[in-house]
């Protein structure tokens, strides 16, 4: 989206990927950490099932918009030679063990190539990389980046953007991604895709929730609305501001999930500095 000026050089560039946008919804200051490249990006049991799978589906993908198809065994192989890379950082924070992860991964490639697969098309890109301009005025330019996991033409030739998620279990309200789903939003407006759908792959051993056996997976479709480019239009503005006015520190959120040492990897020189790599609320949980 652009807006008519007389360019007064020079001007902001921001370059603005859609986790960067979330992590300010969760937290101005960890935002700004992480877009300045202070702190360390933690490796974990999460990151390496997740980056495997994408890894294995990207090499079946990539096969198949030359022509082949991929058998089973081939996919599962894939991933057990991915998930031999990911796993070699001796970093990793293990939340689940090696085994299990190794598991994990494998189980839900299986439920891709079985319940996924048949509902896809040839792709025509796949892990597609895109730099576009967003918005400019006479003091910025904002930039929206991003990696698309997989594009295919539906029946009518219009372009389906897909993407795939690898939680430990299913999502618990569609309603709420539905609603803010960041990602839906940028990745159609730079594809000027019709939809974004979402599939999750969380393979189930038949355990249940609320009496009802959970399933293998769920998917969203979002459609692309307007309205939702105008308010990210505000959101990337604000965003922008904010990191000019290059300020010591920005609000901290915390009430959040996501405030803690568990999951910021900014806690130990932000708040943490104050109350610790284990804050009195953990204390009393050992």
């Amino acid at each position: 989206m652009t807006l008519a000026f007389a360019p007064t050089l020079p001007r902001h560039t921001h370059k603005f990927r859609q986790s960067f946008l979330n992590e300010f919804n969760k937290c101005p200051e960890a935002a700004r950490r992480s877009h300045l490249g202070m702190g360390t990006k933690r490796n974990s049991s999460d990151l390496v099932r997740g980056n495997s799978v994408h890894a294995a589906i990207e090499t079946f993908g990539l096969a198949w918009m030359d022509g082949y198809v991929g058998e089973f065994e081939e996919l599962l192989q894939w991933g057990k030679d991915s998930f031999a890379i990911y796993s070699s950082d001796d970093q990793i924070e293990w939340k689940q063990t090696f085994e299990k992860t190794e598991a994990q991964v494998q189980k839900n490639l299986q439920v891709w190539f079985e319940d996924v697969l048949p509902l896809l098309r040839q792709p025509i890109g796949v892990e597609e990389t895109f730099s576009h301009l967003f918005y400019e005025d006479n003091q910025r330019q904002i930039f929206l980046t991003g990696t698309c996991d997989w594009l295919q033409h539906d029946e009518d030739g219009n372009v389906e953007l897909i993407d795939w998620k690898n939680p430990k279990g299913a999502p618990r309200d569609l309603w709420i991604d539905s609603r803010s789903n960041l990602q839906a939003v940028v990745y159609s407006w730079a594809f000027q895709a019709e939809a974004f759908t979402l599939y999750w792959l969380h393979w189930s051993d038949g355990t249940k929730r609320n009496g009802d056996p959970m399933p293998t997976h769920t998917s969203l479709r979002i459609p692309r609305r307007t309205e939702n480019e105008l308010a990210l239009q505000q959101l990337a503005v604000s965003a922008a501001i904010t990191l000019e006015a290059n300020l010591p520190a920005l609000p901290q959120q915390w009430d959040s999930w996501y405030c803690s040492p568990q999951w910021c990897p900014h806690w130990n020189e932000c708040r943490g500095k104050h109350l610790g790599e284990v804050p009195f609320w953990e204390s009393k949980k050992q």
